[in-house]
């Protein structure tokens, strides 16, 4: 048998998505969730219905998940070099960053499903400023940051003006 014939192929299992996402410690989750849930009581007045309690609860830990899953991704060759870090499934090569990729695309495609579940939905209100004079409290903010879009657009692509020019 040769070396390349002994080499593990990484496989996306059970065993390194759950340990990929931190399913065993989630002390990040209810770090996240505890201030949301606690939102939701004082703005319903008391206990909020279970419905909300269900989808914040699912969107905290899908969106902590995905965050590690990131994290991850950012520090995959220096995690290699440390000891605590040394056996996460990136760094020890038991994933490939392609596996990581679909990963955190599922987690993000699940996090805007989450608002489904109350019959709302959370594509419907990623654009358009109609949307922002109706459900924010601050819509004048939102109205200029999407008008500065074209602005900055055109900065970026004009090598002269633009704010990623090379200074001499």
């Amino acid at each position: 048998m040769s070396a390349s014939n002994t080499e593990t192929v990484p496989r996306l299992t059970w065993a390194n998505f759950s340990r990929l996402i931190r399913l065993p410690s989630q002390t990040g989750t209810w770090l996240l969730m505890l201030p949301t849930l606690w939102a939701l009581v004082l703005s319903s007045r008391g206990l909020p219905p279970l419905r909300l309690l269900v989808i914040f609860a699912l969107g905290s830990f899908v969106m902590r998940s995905a965050g590690v899953v990131l994290n991850d991704l950012a520090d995959r060759s220096f995690d290699r070099h440390v000891a605590r870090t040394r056996q996460r499934p990136l760094a020890s090569g038991e994933l490939s960053r392609e596996h990581a990729l679909v990963v955190l695309a599922t987690l993000v495609v699940v996090r805007i499903e989450v608002p489904e579940l109350d019959g709302h939905d959370a594509r419907s209100e990623a654009g358009g400023d109609h949307r922002c004079r109706r459900a924010q409290s601050v819509p004048e903010l939102v109205l200029r940051v999407l008008r500065l879009r074209p602005v900055l657009r055109r900065r970026l692509a004009d090598p002269e003006r633009g704010f990623l020019r090379v200074r001499e």
